[in-house]
């Protein structure tokens, strides 16, 4: 008879927390060398968990592979430096800071980034749930024995914790009965959020999340590191995957909040457009400034096309453009202004502190700038470079044909005797064009030296002395040469009948070194027609040799040269217009020019656009109202931003009421503006009424001008020195208060705040690409 042999049954907690891998009866044992702790699993789990927790704030502990995408359920890798960890944000205290992950960013090392993932399903708050009448009765019960005691100081620092939470559930209870009320009747989400921060592992990376956690624990916010089965976990949020298992969502902690709320956490603020450099405008519809850093790019050109009708305000925006670039040390300023007027009362401003020069190019005046001595930049390399010998030579023989009028052509000789007498004059001072180091011996040189010449080869000729020049004894010859020499002597003699003319000459060192430098042609009011044809190509002549001039010394010196061309659609009148402005448009890229292309006539500017070859090579456009919808619509095509016709409707259709008629327009004297960058906003200037309304945004004449005195305009360059500082003198402006004797209409509109900014380095600028 044989006896069942009963099995013992192991206890079932025995097994949980051995693995029954304890020894059991009727089973023999192993035989060797026996180690407990391989033989209890739960070892490994809390080893594990212990190990995480110590070492999950040192990223150089964790492992290093080749792998593309690898992890150890603390964080994942790409390579061994890459690593992308997940923070989930379970809950929220009662007041949180405005832009709170802006702030956290802050915190992060340049090398890291910082992604906020959101999840809302939407949800009701039922007020006749059982449930939720409970919970109310609950909450009301636990306030009311808590009553009282916030009367007690002694004793108020142990229930402060219980007084705060019971106030927070009656201030919840109060807003979520209002919002689901008829009048508000907000959305309700069950909300979620997770953050994925990225960078290189490392002690700065360690660093930056336990700033993140700091910030958020003295804010009441619960941060917690997501850890083990972060493949599970990555699958349950991922828009791609669509694996949104319950058990992964519950890792993250579920608040419920209204759409208003959910609102306040992102950063993002609609119509924000640029975070530093000048102040362009004001948004419109936000009322955030716009801000834009001129030549962030040394590589990239910077032309600003400005076009508005007469009274949209196109003058208060550019100089609102030249006071904002002139706060830069770096800046210097070159104004070639049609009318005359337009930006005196500026230039006398800026006189106040920096040295300003004002050259009346007007008929009859006689200011010029002469060509014949080498512009030169103070570096040979830079001068041979951008062949300042060249254009010496081109601008002058320019000067002297432009004086021949339209019978240049006329005689075959007149133009080989321009050349052959500037050759002479070059040769003479020991000036070669193929060595950069004599070219300083043209120091002193003039159009004056030149007509010497052609006057000392005429008087040989006539004297019979010109026994070795073969043309003498051409007729054709001497008929051109008598012809240049008769026309340029009422130029250049004493008493010729246009003296005047070259009366006053300004000097290359004044030009090159002035702070602001205005170029008057003196044209208000008069037509094209009505102007001498030899005057205007000069005035058109000089201004290109200035601003050349400027901006080879800015090149130099590491400095941008901001030229203004006001009225383009004048320009486009000038004889050889494309020429001059397509090297300054085109050319400036390299010399580190920012050119200000103004119009007041868009429908003229077209034509001028086209002839001048503005459209190909213009980077930012702001374009305030047009009323002709065809004009409207071919600038928007030209200049490709035809997707805004619309806004530009709203300009030309903005009321013109004043302040004192009604509500004025946002829209009325606005600008669509497009910035290189490729942003686009409707945005208006608006100043304090201290500056808006002073004489610095006055246009007119200098007379106008108080406590400023300047030479009259018929005058010689007028030179100005004093000291670079112009904000000082914008700072007492405001505590002083301008002259108000002309309220301008744009001074009603409200003043704004300026953004808190920390200066950049190098004022904000970058030279590397002007020094190379």
């Amino acid at each position: 008879m044989t006896t069942a042999v009963t099995k013992k049954k192991t206890n079932p907690i025995v097994r949980l927390l051995f693995g029954g891998r304890i020894h059991e009866p009727g089973r023999p044992k192993k035989v060797g060398r026996w180690d407990l702790m391989n033989r209890i699993a739960w070892y490994h789990l809390w080893a594990d968990v212990f190990t995480t927790n110590s070492q999950m704030r040192d990223s150089r502990t964790f492992p290093e592979r080749d792998y593309n995408l690898y992890t150890n359920n603390r964080a994942v890798f790409s390579g061994k430096d890459n690593l992308v960890v997940f923070l989930s944000f379970d809950g929220y205290g009662t007041t949180l800071p405005m832009q709170f992950r802006a702030e956290m960013r802050k915190r992060l090392h340049p090398t890291m980034r910082m992604f906020f993932m959101d999840y809302s399903i939407p949800t009701t708050i039922d007020w006749e749930d059982p449930k939720l009448k409970a919970l109310l009765r609950n909450y009301k019960n636990t306030a009311e024995e808590n009553k009282g005691l916030d009367n007690n100081a002694f004793e108020y620092q142990k229930n402060r914790t219980d007084l705060a939470r019971d106030q927070w559930r009656e201030e919840s209870i109060v807003y979520l009965s209002n919002a689901t009320s008829a009048d508000r009747q907000l959305e309700f989400f069950e909300y979620r959020c997770h953050a994925i921060v990225m960078g290189i592992r490392g002690e700065d990376f360690d660093e930056s999340l336990e700033k993140i956690e700091r910030f958020c624990t003295r804010n009441g916010i619960t941060v917690n590191r997501v850890v083990q089965h972060l493949a599970d976990f990555t699958a349950a949020f991922s828009p791609f995957s669509m694996d949104h298992s319950r058990k992964s969502f519950g890792r993250v902690g579920k608040n419920v909040f209204s759409d208003e709320i959910i609102a306040r956490f992102t950063g993002y603020d609609q119509g924000r457009i640029g975070t530093h450099g000048s102040y362009i405008a004001r948004d419109v519809n936000s009322g955030y400034p716009v801000l834009y850093k001129f030549r962030e790019n040394d590589v990239d050109a910077e032309n600003f096309v400005v076009i508005a009708e007469t009274g949209g305000g196109k003058s208060f925006f550019v100089k609102n453009l030249l006071n904002e670039l002139m706060k830069y040390s770096r800046v210097r300023l070159t104004i070639n202004d049609v009318e005359g007027d337009e930006y005196t009362p500026l230039v006398s401003f800026y006189a106040n502190h920096d040295s300003c020069l004002i050259l009346n190019m007007a008929e009859g005046q006689g200011s010029y700038f002469d060509p014949v001595e080498i512009m030169s930049s103070g570096d040979l390399a830079i001068d041979a470079e951008n062949g300042t010998y060249g254009l010496g030579v081109n601008y002058t023989l320019s000067y002297l044909s432009a004086l021949m009028g339209s019978h240049l052509h006329t005689y075959q000789w007149a133009e080989s005797i321009l050349k052959n007498a500037i050759s002479v004059v070059y040769r003479n001072a020991g000036v070669l064009g193929n060595d950069a180091h004599t070219w300083k011996n043209s120091k002193g040189l003039t159009l004056y030296s030149v007509y010497q010449v052609i006057k000392d080869g005429h008087e040989a000729l006539r004297r019979g002395a010109a026994v070795g020049d073969y043309r003498a004894s051409d007729e054709d010859y001497i008929k051109s040469l008598t012809f240049v020499r008769a026309q340029l002597a009422e130029y250049f003699e004493p008493d010729g009948s246009r003296a005047s003319v070259f009366s006053n000459r300004v000097s290359t060192e004044d030009v090159a070194n002035a702070r602001v430098v205005l170029c008057s042609f003196g044209m208000k009011s008069k037509a094209t027609v009505m102007v001498d044809e030899v005057q205007l190509q000069l005035s058109q002549l000089s201004a290109a040799s200035i601003h050349h001039v400027r901006s080879l010394t800015c090149k130099r010196e590491g400095k941008f040269n901001v030229t203004v061309w006001e009225e383009l659609q004048r320009w486009a009148e000038f004889p050889s217009a494309a020429g001059i402005l397509g090297t300054a448009i085109t050319g400036g890229r390299k010399m580190g020019d920012i050119n200000l292309i103004i119009s007041n006539q868009p429908s003229m500017f077209m034509d001028a656009g086209s002839k001048l070859k503005i459209f190909e090579n213009v980077q930012s456009v702001a374009i305030g109202a047009i009323r002709d919808a065809n004009v409207r619509n071919e600038i928007a095509d030209k200049l490709s931003i035809s997707y805004l016709k619309d806004e530009l409707t709203m300009l030309a259709t903005a009321t013109s009421k004043t302040s004192e008629d009604g509500p004025e327009s946002p829209y009325k004297r606005a600008f669509v503006i497009k910035l290189s960058t490729g942003e686009v906003t409707l945005g208006k200037v608006v100043l304090p009424d201290g500056i808006a309304q002073s004489e610095l945004f006055k246009t007119g004449s200098v007379e106008a001008v108080e406590d400023t005195t300047i030479e009259e305009a018929s005058s010689a360059a007028t030179a100005f020195q004093d000291p670079d500082d112009i904000q000082r003198q914008i700072d007492n402006l405001l505590q002083q208060g301008p002259p108000l004797r002309r309220r301008s209409r744009r001074a009603q509109q409200a003043a704004v705040e300026p953004p808190a900014e920390v200066a950049p380095d190098s004022d904000g600028w970058d030279f590397s690409g002007l020094i190379n």
